[in-house]
């Protein structure tokens, strides 16, 4: 004799094993929950994603699942992440900003070994006071000039564009200016 379990289901085209009365654990579960081993829960969708525009087929709350997804994270339906936005949220976060425009701005995350700021931005590490620059001028610079002599410093009222050249004048007079300031 065959042991019960080795038996395929009675249900026509089935294919599984017997699990009780005939039937597979499927069928016996829909039977026994439903009354009907045959019983099939069919989804209609008879509604739409309730936002404007949206064509989608609602699912849960009159949302389709993205419109749904974004209500649950964000508690609106139209979230729409800007990555700019938090770009520049995340740089000036790590600012120590004044009231007073005149004083220096100075950066409060990583430095590189000479002092300048340092900061991964748009998937490349930059130096803090040159994206500053581009956060407050919508470009970046091809050399940046402290007036303030401060490597720290991303006030971009103590930035100011130039060469190279220029920049060497400009550490020599400062270091002549701070040399006569010592013997007085």
């Amino acid at each position: 004799m065959i042991a019960n379990k080795y038996l395929p289901c009675s249900i026509e085209g089935c294919g599984r094993f017997r699990y009780a009365k005939e039937w597979c654990q499927k069928h016996y579960q829909r039977n026994r929950l439903h009354g009907d081993p045959y019983y099939r829960k069919v989804l209609e969708y008879t509604g739409r994603c309730s936002v404007e525009g949206c064509d989608r087929p609602d699912e849960s709350k009159g949302y389709c699942n993205p419109h749904y997804q974004k209500w649950i994270k964000y508690g609106d339906p139209l979230f729409c992440f800007d990555k700019d936005t938090w770009r520049r949220d995340r740089f000036w976060s790590k600012v120590a900003l004044t009231a007073n425009p005149d004083k220096c701005w100075e950066w409060r995350s990583l430095l590189f070994r000479i002092g300048y700021g340092s900061v991964q931005f748009a998937g490349k590490t930059r130096s803090a006071h040159r994206v500053s620059w581009f956060l407050t001028h919508g470009v970046w610079p091809t050399y940046l000039l402290h007036s303030c002599h401060n490597r720290k410093c991303v006030n971009p009222n103590h930035l100011r564009e130039g060469t190279h050249k220029e920049n060497m004048q400009d550490r020599v007079r400062w270091v002549k200016q701070q040399q006569a300031d010592s013997i007085i």
